[in-house]
């Protein structure tokens, strides 16, 4: 991307400085051994800065070109695909996710509370499409230690990265964990 001047593209240079000072300072305060920020606007870089180092041992510098972990930044990336495809009308938003992954069609409910994991119900509604986008599916992380459904993402191994085997199996085995609530019925930050 070819870099421009904030105010070309409608911010403040001076108020980007604050950007800076917040960053140096978490590196100053051994918050972080390093990091970037970068904003774009209209196409164009408008701010980039990188402070601290991107190897503590040798302490070689952060840069443009430090690669990084982004975790669950990939959950925006994955939204903008898929908005993208939905623009092309390749599916709707109120689609069955079993449209597209058969083996949540059979995904049963896990009844919460203190209620043991087995028991269950049917889901009311299927679990949708949009339900994926917004982390209202029903579905969990099992690093959340807080009920029998995390632990049951422990015990199926439904970590990522990698715990062996394909991407289908993968979701197969997530898909037999029961869902943590009835789908569209309350947000839960998730694997979606």
């Amino acid at each position: 991307m070819e870099s421009t001047n904030p105010e070309s593209v409608g911010l403040s240079g001076t108020r980007l400085k604050r950007v800076t000072s917040w960053l140096n300072g978490l590196v100053d305060d051994e918050k972080l051994a390093g990091a970037s920020v970068l904003i774009g606007r209209h196409g164009k870089v408008a701010y980039f800065e990188s402070a601290g180092v991107m190897d503590l041992e040798t302490d070689q510098e952060f840069n443009r070109d430090t690669v990084v972990r982004i975790y669950s930044m990939t959950k925006a990336v994955t939204t903008v695909a898929a908005m993208m495809l939905y623009e092309e009308g390749c599916f709707q938003l109120d689609d069955p996710v079993s449209k597209y992954i058969p083996a949540f069609g059979a995904s049963r409910v896990w009844a919460g509370g203190d209620s043991p994991l087995e028991k269950t119900s049917p889901q009311v509604s299927p679990m949708l499409v949009r339900h994926l986008l917004t982390h209202t599916s029903g579905l969990t992380y099992g690093f959340m230690h807080t009920t029998p459904v995390d632990a049951a993402y422990r015990d199926a191994r439904i970590d990522f990265p990698g715990q062996g085997g394909t991407l289908e199996q993968l979701v197969d085995r997530l898909a037999s964990v029961p869902l943590l609530c009835q789908p569209g019925s309350q947000w839960n930050y998730s694997v979606s």
